[in-house]
């Protein structure tokens, strides 16, 4: 399948590729449910980019609900600013993680970009508790489900508990 829009005047605003999904409603009316568009951003020779639009209907109304432009994503933005870039509506959750099946758990992992070496991560687990690490295992700060927060440990007792990992006391150091 290939789409060409030949054009002597092309414009940023030329649709090269367009799909609809038409059905009926209820009303036995024909209804446009979604449409996948690809666009141009770019017509300048040398440094050309393109856009692919997805809208669907969404409460009576039919939405753009994510672009792809350039080597960016957007989810809620039609112009996104970097690899993925989502922009939250009226809604209030704007990103749900779900946990693993096999044990509830959520992770976020931030890895380096030549390896899959797992630099750090935010995990909850399924008591509710949140664990910031330095690598892929190492917790350094934990947070409860209670409102306890540890630093240097796994269960803190009281609102802030410090644990060295070396034989020095643990200390805070407040300055100006």
């Amino acid at each position: 399948l290939q789409f060409i829009k030949d054009s002597a005047s092309p414009g940023t605003g030329d649709k090269l590729m367009q799909i609809w999904a038409y059905g009926d409603n209820n009303a036995a009316e024909q209804i446009l449910y979604s449409e996948i568009a690809t666009l141009p951003t770019s017509v300048t020779d040398g440094s050309e980019e393109g856009s692919m639009r997805f809208r669907v209907q969404s409460g009576g109304s039919f939405v753009e609900t994510m672009r792809v432009r350039g080597s960016n994503v957007g989810i809620g933005t039609d112009s996104p600013a970097s690899k993925l870039s989502i922009k939250g509506g009226s809604d209030s959750t704007i990103l749900d993680i779900h946990g693993r099946t096999s044990d509830d758990f959520g992770i976020i992992s931030f890895k380096e970009n030549a390896s899959e070496t797992v630099k750090g991560q935010i995990k909850v687990d399924a008591s509710d508790n949140m664990i910031f690490r330095t690598g892929p295992s190492n917790d350094k700060v934990t947070i409860l489900s209670g409102g306890n927060v540890g630093i240097g440990t796994t269960d803190p007792s009281s609102m802030l508990h410090l644990v060295s990992s070396t034989s020095e006391n643990p200390y805070i150091i407040i300055e100006n």
